[in-house]
């Protein structure tokens, strides 16, 4: 699960390389890429939460990065869930594991890639038009 913290460098290298290569789009490029790694990457940052109590007192600014990933896997984990549970991939009010969290997590993946591939679009978007009109 900590390797899922190291999920957060695709959407940064994913900005880089669009703003280098394709810069009309690079806002959406990146909200794809954001919104395909944001759920695992969450939980991974969450992770950090935990390998913090092992280090003890130095660990403490890794265990407050680790609460904020508490934060963004929370709300980065509902739809997928709910969406899975819908269809009937996950049985409702029961823990996820094995396969089920695969389900989930794809489906958040595809959730979250059109909201910030949305969000990443219409800001392209507002950006091009502010360039012409000035």
């Amino acid at each position: 699960m900590i390797a899922g913290f190291a999920l957060w460098s695709v959407p940064i290298f994913t900005y880089h390389y669009a703003r280098r290569n394709h810069s009309r789009r690079a806002y959406c490029a990146t909200g794809v890429a954001l919104g395909a790694v944001v759920s695992v990457a969450s939980l991974g940052t969450y992770a950090l939460y935990w390998v913090a109590g092992l280090i003890g007192l130095f660990g403490l600014p890794l265990a407050a990065v680790g609460i904020l990933g508490l934060a963004l896997t929370l709300f980065h984990g509902v739809p997928g869930y709910y969406l899975a549970v819908m269809v009937g991939l996950v049985p409702p009010r029961q823990v996820v594991h094995g396969i089920e969290y695969v389900y989930v997590e794809s489906l958040n993946s595809v959730i979250w890639v059109i909201v910030y591939g949305a969000i990443g679009y219409a800001l392209d978007s507002f950006i091009r038009r502010r360039r012409i009109s000035n």
